[in-house]
């Protein structure tokens, strides 16, 4: 038997934010939201060294590595608009897709 997986998108489209903020409100926020995502992946790092699954560890730390220059990217796109006298507009948007399972 083998199990082939399928990934279907669920009408789960959310705008959690869009808004307007000055560059140092910007700052807080863009920091914000990138280091919950690095503190998950060092998190997901800690569990695997305690289990002593150390496969996983590459993949932790490239997604750290990712996240730290999108942070890079970004902030250097709010110093712009600091520079300019400018707000920032963010947009969060969730999207939520689940596993099916199919097995033949």
């Amino acid at each position: 038997m083998n199990n082939l997986a399928t990934i279907e998108e669920v009408n789960v489209n959310e705008c959690i934010a869009s808004e307007n903020y000055s560059p140092t409100e910007a700052d807080a926020i863009v920091n914000k939201i990138i280091d919950q995502h690095i503190n998950y992946y060092k998190l997901d790092q800690l569990k695997q060294w305690v289990a002593n699954e150390n496969n996983g560890n590459e993949n932790c730390q490239q997604r750290i590595q990712d996240l730290n220059r999108k942070r890079q990217e970004l902030i250097q796109t709010i110093k712009d608009a600091r520079q300019q006298g400018v707000n920032v507009h963010i947009e969060n948007t969730l999207v939520v897709k689940i596993e099916n399972k199919h097995i033949f």
